[in-house]
């Protein structure tokens, strides 16, 4: 049937988090380094991108992952934010 069924965890990219550190310089290059990409991730250009990806037909053969767009930050244990109600407070 040629269906796919994957997953995109975008971590660190909603206006909850940006909110945590956008006014906030100091605050803003803190968090970046915590990340191992050094830097904040960008919607359009880091989700977008994945996501017209695994949607396109070079993906035809992934399914069932989870793919986390969050610039490696799962990978050192980091708290997670997914969900678009999620609050983030320092």
């Amino acid at each position: 049937y040629g269906i796919t069924v994957n997953v995109v965890l975008p971590a660190g990219l909603s206006p909850a988090y940006e909110a945590f550190y956008r006014d906030d310089p100091k605050r803003a290059d803190a968090v970046a380094r915590l990340n191992p990409m050094r830097r904040h991730g960008r919607a359009e250009e880091d989700i977008g991108a994945a996501v017209a990806g695994l949607a396109s037909d070079a993906a035809r053969y992934i399914t069932g992952q989870s793919l986390y767009i969050d610039g490696g930050s799962h990978l050192l244990g980091l708290p997670q934010f997914h969900s678009a109600g999620t609050s983030f407070s320092s």
